[in-house]
């Protein structure tokens, strides 16, 4: 929904290999840039999440933003739908993962969703940042055959109280049942850990 677009990229000078993601990102009041949250993950020695290699606005000091967002006021405007203010960004991490889909035994499934449960863990326990987006398209086999936690622009973290989006964060497929029956329930820690079960349920069957 925000027009992300991943690329596979090799750096110029050291010929690595790396993760290119370009998406429009939110910008409402106390969206942090994902690029600052995966900073704050891997200086707190989190395990099992990307590495950041670098991360900014695209433009510089002239940032390519919506403007629909400046519109909604509008005499002219048809409909009532919310709408958010985005600006273009990208980042580049160090894991060029395959899809937790692309497992090739029910071992291996157990180990890659552990493996993302260790990187939910320490974010929380390290950081106090909750992920709010566990999915299968969010969980990624490594290099080595294990698992990483990757998207962390819907995090938040716990200590904070404000709702910063209209509409619920998350992946309709695998969001807890409580947040589905209450659009008004707080995002909590026992939410995502229900939606690693859900993921785990999903991708055997």
């Amino acid at each position: 929904g925000r027009a992300t677009k991943a690329y596979i990229a090799v750096d110029a000078e050291t010929l690595a290999v790396v993760f290119v993601k370009d998406c429009w990102r939110v910008t409402s009041p106390g969206m942090e840039k994902e690029g600052d949250i995966l900073r704050k993950l891997n200086k707190a020695g989190v395990r099992n999440v990307p590495k950041l290699l670098c991360a900014g606005d695209v433009g510089g000091d002239s940032t390519q933003t919506t403007k629909s967002y400046n519109l909604i006021n509008k005499p002219w405007r048809i409909g009532k739908r919310p709408l958010m203010p985005h600006t273009h960004s990208r980042q580049a991490v160090d894991v060029v993962g395959k899809t937790v889909h692309e497992v090739t035994s029910s071992r291996q499934l157990v180990r890659v969703i552990h493996d993302a449960f260790i990187a939910h863990r320490d974010a929380f326990v390290l950081c106090r940042i909750l992920h709010r987006d566990v999915s299968a398209g969010n969980i990624l086999i490594g290099r080595d055959g294990g698992g990483i936690l990757n998207d962390w622009d819907m995090s938040k973290g716990i200590d904070s109280a404000c709702a910063r989006q209209l509409g619920r964060t998350g992946t309709w497929l695998f969001i807890s049942s409580r947040l589905l029956d209450d659009p008004e329930k707080v995002h909590e820690v026992q939410d995502d850990l229900e939606s690693f079960v859900h993921v785990l349920i999903y991708i055997a069957l």
